[in-house]
């Protein structure tokens, strides 16, 4: 081929019918009409059109916008804490044992092997639902404590208390009113368990 020439020259409709057969559309060196195009968006925009709150239309049917989300970085405003746990005969802990006040921001669970540690932790799972196979037992009546002193115990429950605080600085928090509520729930050696979500002035009385 000489130099400069243009290897397409001369073959334009063969490169055409070939776009053709490609595409399924006839060839046309003339654009669309520009309006034709603004009359579509018009119409698309008449379907989903965009409102101030967030929701669309498509035809008569409203979309309302998609909810804030529950999890966010933002470390203004109030948020939700635990504030303590109370055990009741819930696997080493006889009697009622209170875990707690924890801190606003970071608790860490010490002690030496056996002590109890990875408790909290199952006590957490027992009252958000977990299966017994999930707490590392083989059924929810395992988990009520039995010992020498406390041989026959029927039953055991865990309560978790949260609470809306407000942080004031690195260290300070004020407690929102009225925001403290308790999830609890019990086991048996019938093998039912029992949730609870119930209101701290309802709790305590």
């Amino acid at each position: 081929m000489p130099p400069g020439k243009n290897r397409l020259e001369g073959n334009e409709d063969l490169v055409v019918d070939k776009r053709q057969k490609k595409t399924h559309e006839p060839a046309s060196d003339n654009l669309k009409d520009p309006d034709a195009d603004v009359v579509d968006e018009e119409a698309d925009d008449e379907d989903g059109e965009d409102h101030n709150e967030g929701g669309m239309y498509f035809g008569d049917i409203y979309i309302p916008p998609a909810p804030a989300p529950s999890l966010t970085m933002d470390a203004s405003g109030p948020r939700l804490v635990i504030t303590h746990i109370e055990n009741f005969y819930f696997k080493s802990y006889a009697g009622k044992q209170v875990l707690g006040p924890f801190h606003k921001s970071f608790t860490s669970i010490i002690g030496p092997n056996g002590s109890g540690k990875s408790n909290v932790i199952d006590s957490m799972l027992f009252v958000f639902g977990y299966r017994a196979n999930k707490i590392r037992s083989k059924s929810v009546a395992v988990l009520i404590h039995n010992s020498e002193n406390h041989p026959n115990v029927q039953s055991c429950s865990v309560a978790v208390h949260f609470q809306m605080i407000e942080d004031i600085n690195e260290n300070d928090f004020k407690e929102v009113p009225g925001s403290q509520f308790v999830v609890s729930r019990t086991a048996f050696k019938v093998i039912h368990s029992i949730c609870n979500l119930l209101y701290c002035n309802v709790f305590s009385s």
